[in-house]
Protein backbone atom coordinates (compact mmCIF):
# COMPACT_ATOMS: atom_id res chain seq x y z
CA UNK A 1 0.00 0.00 0.00
CA UNK A 2 1.27 3.47 -0.95
CA UNK A 3 0.96 6.09 1.39
CA UNK A 4 0.86 10.11 1.90
CA UNK A 5 0.56 12.42 4.18
CA UNK A 6 -0.19 15.57 5.02
CA UNK A 7 1.84 17.92 7.56
CA UNK A 8 0.15 20.67 9.37
CA UNK A 9 1.22 22.88 11.73
CA UNK A 10 -0.65 25.95 13.54
CA UNK A 11 0.11 29.25 14.83
CA UNK A 12 -2.79 28.67 17.30
CA UNK A 13 -6.29 27.04 17.74
CA UNK A 14 -8.20 27.30 14.03
CA UNK A 15 -5.41 29.01 12.08
CA UNK A 16 -3.31 26.72 9.73
CA UNK A 17 0.59 27.88 9.68
CA UNK A 18 1.81 25.65 7.11
CA UNK A 19 0.91 22.49 5.34
CA UNK A 20 2.61 20.07 3.04
CA UNK A 21 2.29 16.85 1.53
CA UNK A 22 4.67 14.18 2.04
CA UNK A 23 4.64 11.40 -0.76
CA UNK A 24 2.93 11.43 -4.06
CA UNK A 25 -0.76 11.33 -4.81
CA UNK A 26 -0.84 11.52 -8.65
CA UNK A 27 -3.30 9.28 -9.93
CA UNK A 28 -4.24 7.97 -6.89
CA UNK A 29 -7.97 8.06 -4.93
CA UNK A 30 -7.10 9.76 -1.56
CA UNK A 31 -8.92 9.44 1.59
CA UNK A 32 -8.17 12.37 4.44
CA UNK A 33 -8.54 10.96 8.05
CA UNK A 34 -9.09 13.37 10.73
CA UNK A 35 -10.45 13.19 14.78
CA UNK A 36 -12.85 16.45 14.04
CA UNK A 37 -13.81 18.51 11.52
CA UNK A 38 -15.88 22.25 13.03
CA UNK A 39 -15.59 24.87 9.98
CA UNK A 40 -13.53 22.46 7.71
CA UNK A 41 -10.99 25.30 6.45
CA UNK A 42 -7.71 22.82 7.40
CA UNK A 43 -9.44 19.47 5.72
CA UNK A 44 -10.98 21.21 2.88
CA UNK A 45 -7.14 23.40 2.29
CA UNK A 46 -5.49 19.59 2.26
CA UNK A 47 -7.90 18.37 -0.07
CA UNK A 48 -7.40 21.20 -2.10
CA UNK A 49 -3.45 19.86 -1.85
CA UNK A 50 -4.17 16.29 -3.08
CA UNK A 51 -6.20 17.53 -5.98
CA UNK A 52 -3.36 20.26 -6.80
CA UNK A 53 -1.07 16.80 -6.83
CA UNK A 54 -3.04 15.22 -9.05
CA UNK A 55 -5.47 13.04 -6.80
CA UNK A 56 -8.06 11.47 -8.88
CA UNK A 57 -10.82 11.76 -5.91
CA UNK A 58 -10.91 12.72 -2.26
CA UNK A 59 -13.16 11.16 0.48
CA UNK A 60 -12.97 12.62 4.10
CA UNK A 61 -13.36 10.38 7.23
CA UNK A 62 -14.47 11.92 10.61
CA UNK A 63 -15.02 10.74 14.13
CA UNK A 64 -17.15 13.80 14.83
CA UNK A 65 -18.59 15.96 12.61
CA UNK A 66 -19.06 19.47 13.95
CA UNK A 67 -20.11 22.07 10.86
CA UNK A 68 -20.42 25.07 12.26
CA UNK A 69 -20.19 28.30 10.87
CA UNK A 70 -18.74 28.12 7.16
CA UNK A 71 -18.40 24.30 7.17
CA UNK A 72 -21.09 22.92 4.84
CA UNK A 73 -20.19 26.09 2.38
CA UNK A 74 -17.01 25.25 2.44
CA UNK A 75 -17.65 20.64 1.60
CA UNK A 76 -20.20 21.77 -0.83
CA UNK A 77 -17.37 24.00 -2.96
CA UNK A 78 -14.50 21.57 -2.45
CA UNK A 79 -13.46 18.47 -4.22
CA UNK A 80 -14.76 15.21 -1.74
CA UNK A 81 -16.88 12.90 -3.06
CA UNK A 82 -17.89 12.22 0.10
CA UNK A 83 -17.27 13.16 3.83
CA UNK A 84 -18.09 10.42 5.81
CA UNK A 85 -18.55 10.97 9.52
CA UNK A 86 -19.29 9.06 12.68
CA UNK A 87 -23.00 9.70 14.68
CA UNK A 88 -21.35 10.95 17.27
CA UNK A 89 -23.06 14.37 16.37
CA UNK A 90 -26.66 14.70 15.11
CA UNK A 91 -25.85 14.62 11.09
CA UNK A 92 -29.61 15.07 9.73
CA UNK A 93 -29.89 18.60 9.42
CA UNK A 94 -25.98 18.73 8.16
CA UNK A 95 -27.03 15.78 5.51
CA UNK A 96 -30.12 17.82 4.43
CA UNK A 97 -27.77 20.91 3.21
CA UNK A 98 -24.28 19.12 1.81
CA UNK A 99 -25.33 16.23 0.10
CA UNK A 100 -21.70 14.93 0.16
CA UNK A 101 -22.44 14.21 4.12
CA UNK A 102 -22.93 10.48 4.75
CA UNK A 103 -22.83 8.91 8.19
CA UNK A 104 -21.67 5.52 9.16
CA UNK A 105 -22.73 4.16 13.14
CA UNK A 106 -19.95 5.30 15.81
CA UNK A 107 -19.44 2.19 18.17
CA UNK A 108 -17.64 1.73 21.06
CA UNK A 109 -15.84 -1.39 19.84
CA UNK A 110 -13.13 0.34 17.73
CA UNK A 111 -12.94 -3.05 15.23
CA UNK A 112 -16.74 -3.03 14.72
CA UNK A 113 -15.95 0.92 13.67
CA UNK A 114 -13.33 0.12 11.30
CA UNK A 115 -15.16 -3.27 9.59
CA UNK A 116 -18.49 -0.41 9.40
CA UNK A 117 -15.74 2.14 7.75
CA UNK A 118 -13.81 -0.58 5.22
CA UNK A 119 -17.85 -1.76 3.96
CA UNK A 120 -19.01 1.59 2.81
CA UNK A 121 -15.45 2.27 1.71
CA UNK A 122 -15.52 -0.58 -0.31
CA UNK A 123 -19.41 -0.38 -1.71
CA UNK A 124 -18.09 3.08 -2.98
CA UNK A 125 -14.96 2.51 -4.22
CA UNK A 126 -13.88 0.98 -6.95
CA UNK A 127 -10.08 -0.79 -7.01
CA UNK A 128 -8.20 -1.35 -9.76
Amino acid sequence: MEFALIHKERKKANEVASMVLVGDAKGKIAILVDDMADTCGTICHAADKLMEAGATKIYAILTHGIFSGPALNRINSACFEAVVVTNTIPQDKHMRECQKIQVIIYLLNATFFFINLFLYLSSALTFP
